[in-house]
């Protein structure tokens, strides 16, 4: 780095520090006594008004301070104005600052007057006041405004003002609780009609013991009374005494992916609604499978959220999880588990859906809920739940309503019983098909008979949208009435308003200008059609969702009214940019704008750069009314992992973007041979060399020319933490190493010069590289001792402490011992994947305690591991605990390690995640063939019989009954794992390597060298004493 660089360096370090100062909040002596109260006063409002507070401020502070207010908040727009909005941190600055001082506190209270439409500000000063709310008597809006308060002061110090804030979690669940409430009073309606036999038959199964670990799957149409009937069963089961815990799971949330921790998030969330008292023990749970998932995200190059992790970080918290369901008693209390709109999960991708089969597994046996039992519900949920079948499972079938149930719901909607009658026979017992023509033909009474006779004999096949078609032909008072003119092209709006109808509908469908008193006339007729449209205010209406799902897809298909829809689309974007509405916010516009370009898309056109972050907001996820090419850029707009579809239809760098998260999609469902079938550009992406690296195709000719040429084709994806030059340049390494190639893997001195080349602050990939180089380095045992003393230097002054960064500093730091480069005083990073649980490994532990003085917290941690039954599963947990403590009690110094009985080779095995992944596929693979798995379970149990230290539930029976069901997953994951902690995967490679045949016995040799190469490095074997070397500063 040359010195214009450092000074450069230098000069944007102090801008930052600039800016940092400029976000804190305001000291006592940076303004006047009176600023401070006016600040303090902000702090406890929701917005504020920059021009009148200017105003309020003394002359010589006033640019000081509205610059200070403008760099510690937001722009944001309430009720149609511009305010802005203090940033969280300095909020929560100034009032614990505010907190601190009587004085002021006492001061600022007996002149604030928050507005009177400002909640939160309002309630900020009561609770300062003392005021302590009762959560039953406030409103809902009044439940939100509270939460963002409580989450103001949350942890804040209070003691000296002597008051006591509430609890955000419980303001939090008490607006949880009530959502749920209305969500199912909104979908039940007026009660079920028809479904009473099959309520009482899912009450049954809900409550029957033998229910216990079965699955039952509600598969109907749309519009059948899935969501209706299992709001009925859940109200139902929380009626009884005591209510019947049921977790939902609805699907159409993204945050509930299977392949990350969030589906046992989701339970203990929702069961905290059940168990109150077991409210701190749940969230503990949270907190520490969120750290287990990110400590194991570190473990291999920022593979995000993959299968993997979840399942580990699930299986090493299931200690805890099964502790808190003993001690609340619910591991044979009946459980029902609902996995809602199951559709959403199947479109992700099959892995999904495998990786719930196996968070299931947990569920039943780790967790030990044994009473749970599971309602799967979803359109074609039969053909998409077949994964699931590996337990007890059967189908539900949701019929149409019989005549007479229907009959009934017509008579509620507000027909006569011989309207209803008639009606019931020509239609086919759909609920949502009756609902809504009971409805209209109830406001429209002189068109039933009409109705009636076009109804008959209608072809089912021709769906629901021909008959939504006719009515909305048949809304007004003749063919001449606007209203019927409008109503069915009409839909192609989402929203409507008087400007809408008068400058967009009514010249472009009916060929006319409207008055403004034709106008109203006409905009307050269709309010009034409620079974059209739903009144968001007096000047606003929004067409019924249901009924354009099936109506878009005719009209678009209409050789007429198709291209009226895409005029009508451009017309009222037109319209809309004006910004000439005042019945909709500046947001709605905008995000009706969006909206209608999406529908208007056609490929390779794009949204605007400003426009796409709005997607998410306009759409809200629901892309099923666009075409698959605006669908597909709406999920990658909106950040969603992409379908398979999207691949083929997306242009250029969002193609490359969506192939590259649907292949890591793939890799982390341990799919990487899938992942191959992919296209690829011209050069070697990251997903593609990993692929290749865990299928072991190490040799093959692919791989061999694209890894000659990847360094300079190559180009990263800069959203993506993945597909970045750093981690191409690391599994490059370690595939050229496997391959025996060790002279093409770059030197530490070659990757510091492309380090100070682009200037990265994360260099665990960098870090990693040199992981490849340092193996290889001790196996030719070539005088490089340059390059160590580069290695050591960057390893010494590399700022980045990431998790990923951290792992790859302790695999550095064993090289660097092995190869005599590393002093006895260097503290060194000790990670919890180097140490092993057996008796050897754990007495140098004690002997670590005897030489390092006050090691307390490790002597603790060792008497916990020996007191206890330790599962596979949870071997990790605690070896991270003991990591925890070395370095707590600052024994991970070198020194203490050589005395104790460490050497690097006892701690490296461990620590190779490259591995893991492709021991872990072959060995499912190999599994796979039943003739093969007698063999295996004789070389299993020599290899268990001679392993005296092992966790004490690892029985080879239970482990192979285990490993045979389904996939083996659960059990492949730890048990891989340990094999590397005991020097015993190169053997167990070389067993199967003599058991398979053909390719797979082929890549169990390579991968039984490339153990061997890690288990056997002869490494320095008296304390080092290095030459040191001054590198280049970070």
């Amino acid at each position: 780095m040359t010195v214009s660089d450092e000074d450069a360096l230098g000069k944007r370090l102090a801008a930052l520090d600039e800016r940092l100062a400029a976000q804190r909040a305001p000291g006592h002596t940076t303004f006047s006594a009176k600023s401070r109260e006016l600040v303090a006063n902000i702090a406890l409002a929701n917005v504020f008004d920059l021009s009148q507070v200017a105003r309020l401020v003394a002359p010589v502070e006033r640019e000081a301070l509205v610059a200070h207010l403008t760099d510690i908040s937001e722009l944001v727009s309430d009720t149609g104005n511009l305010y802005r909005r203090l940033f969280i941190g300095p909020r929560r600055q100034t009032l614990g600052a505010l907190m601190a001082d009587k004085g002021l506190t006492s001061k600022v209270l007996e002149h604030y007057k928050p507005a009177k439409n400002d909640l939160e500000g309002q309630f900020a000063a009561q609770l300062l006041c003392g005021w302590q709310p009762q959560l039953s008597k406030l409103s809902t809006v009044e439940l939100r405004s509270l939460a963002v308060v409580a989450g103001w002061f949350q942890a804040l110090p209070s003691a000296d003002v002597q008051i006591e804030m509430p609890d955000a979690r419980l303001v939090q669940g008490e607006i949880a609780n009530r959502t749920r409430e209305q969500e199912l009073q909104t979908l039940l309606g007026d009660g079920l009609i028809g479904r009473e036999d099959e309520l009482r038959d899912l009450q049954f199964f809900a409550s029957d013991p033998q229910s216990a670990r079965c699955i039952k799957i509600i598969s109907g149409e749309g519009g059948i009374g899935k969501s209706s009937l299992l709001a009925a069963l859940t109200q139902a089961l929380s009626a009884l005494h005591p209510p019947m815990p049921v977790v939902h799971f609805d699907f159409d949330r993204p945050s509930l992916d299977p392949e990350g921790p969030g589906l046992s998030l989701e339970l203990t969330r929702q069961l905290t609604r059940y168990l109150p008292d077991a409210q701190g023990s749940l969230s503990e749970f949270r907190s520490h499978l969120k750290r287990a998932f990110r400590e194991r995200t570190g473990g291999r190059y920022d593979m995000g959220s993959t299968r993997e992790h979840a399942l580990s970080s699930s299986m090493e918290s299931s200690s805890s999880a099964r502790s808190i369901i003993n001690q609340f008693q619910l591991n044979e209390r009946p459980i029902l588990l609902i996995l809602d709109t199951f559709e959403m999960l199947a479109g992700r991708s099959n892995q999904a859906v495998r990786a719930l089969a196996e968070w299931l597994d947990i569920a039943w046996n780790d967790y030990g809920m044994q009473g749970m039992r599971v309602l799967v519900a979803g359109r074609a949920a039969e053909n998409m739940a077949q994964p699931l079948f590996g337990w007890a499972a059967a189908r539900f079938d949701l019929k149409p309503l019989a005549s007479h149930h229907a009959c009934a719901l017509l008579i509620r909607e507000g027909l006569d019983r011989a309207t209803a009658l008639r009606v019931a026979k020509v239609l086919d017992g759909n609920p949502l098909v009756l609902r809504l023509v009971g409805r209209y033909l109830t406001a429209h009474p002189e068109h039933i008979e009409g109705f009636v006779k076009e109804a008959v004999g209608l072809d089912k096949a021709l769906g629901q949208g021909v008959l939504y078609s006719r009515i909305l032909n048949r809304i007004g008072i003749g063919e001449s009435d606007p209203l019927r003119k409008l109503a069915y092209p009409g839909l192609i709006l989402r929203v409507v308003t008087p400007g809408l109808l008068q400058d967009v509908l009514a010249p472009n469908v009916l060929g006319a200008e409207l008055g403004h008193d034709e106008v109203e006339t006409l905009f307050k007729r269709l309010r009034q059609q409620a079974w059209l449209v739903d009144e968001q205010s007096e000047r606003l209406v929004r067409h019924r969702k249901d009924l354009r799902k099936v109506t878009l897809e005719l009209l678009r298909k209409d050789p007429l009214l198709g291209p009226l829809a895409q005029m009508l689309h451009r017309e009222v974007i037109e319209y809309l940019l004006e910004g000439c509405d005042p019945d909709l916010s500046i947001e709605q516009a905008s995000q009706e704008i969006v909206y209608h370009r999406l529908m208007t898309l056609q490929s390779p056109n794009q949204l605007d750069q400003q426009e796409q972050p709005l997607v998410k907001q306009a759409m809200a996820g629901d892309f099923a009314e666009l075409t698959p090419y605006a669908a597909a850029l709406a999920r990658a707009y909106c950040q969603m992992p992409p379908l398979p579809e999207d691949l083929a239809v997306l242009p250029g760098e969002l193609g490359r973007v969506a192939t590259a998260e649907f292949a890591w999609t793939l890799i982390d469902a341990d799919c990487p041979e899938q992942a191959l079938a992919l296209s690829t550009p011209g050069f070697a992406p990251v997903w593609w060399l990993t692929a290749q690296h865990d299928l072991v195709k190490w040799d093959a000719p692919a791989a061999t020319k694209k890894l000659a040429k990847f360094d300079k084709a190559f180009r990263g994806i800069p959203s993506s933490s993945r597909e970045h030059h750093q981690h191409a340049f690391a599994v490059s390494s370690f595939l050229q190493l496997w391959r025996q190639e060790f002279l093409s893997i770059p030197k530490p001195s070659e990757i510091l010069r492309t380090l100070e080349q682009r200037r990265g602050l994360r260099t665990a990939g960098w870090l990693r590289a040199m992981v490849a180089w340092g193996i290889g380095a001790l196996q030719q045992g070539k005088n490089v001792d340059q390059e160590w003393a580069v290695m050591y230097s960057f390893l010494m002054h590399t700022p980045d402490d990431s998790p990923l960064a951290a792992y790859e500093k302790a695999r550095l730091w064993l090289l660097l011992w092995a190869a005599g480069h590393a002093g006895s005083e260097d503290a060194f990073v000790v990670h919890g994947d180097a140490l092993s649980l057996d008796s050897h490994s754990l007495s140098k532990l004690d002997r670590l305690c005897d030489v390092v003085p006050g090691s307390y917290e490790l002597r603790t941690c060792l008497r916990k591991i020996r007191s206890q039954d330790i599962e596979l599963e949870e071997v990790p947990l605690y070896t991270r605990q003991l990591a925890d403590a070395i370095t707590q009690c600052q024994a991970n110094r070198l020194g203490f390690f050589i005395i104790a009985g460490f050497s690097p080779n006892d701690l490296l095995s461990g620590l190779m995640g490259e591995l893991r992944t492709p021991t872990r596929h072959l060995i499912r693979a190999a599994l796979a063939d039943p003739a093969q798995r007698q063999t295996v379970y004789q070389h299993f149990n020599k290899i268990f019989a001679k392993v005296q230290d092992k966790p004490a539930k690892l029985k080879s029976d239970v482990w192979l009954t285990k490993l045979w069901k389904d996939s083996g997953n659960r059990v492949l994951f730890p048990f891989v794992e340990w094999l590397g902690r005991m020097h015993l995967a190169s053997e167990v490679c070389s067993m199967f390597e003599h058991i398979c045949t053909g390719a797979s016995s082929r890549q169990f040799h390579q991968l039984a060298q490339a153990w061997r190469q890690v288990e056997m490095l002869e490494g320095s074997s008296f304390p080092p004493k290095p030459e040191r070397f001054l590198g280049p500063s970070f």
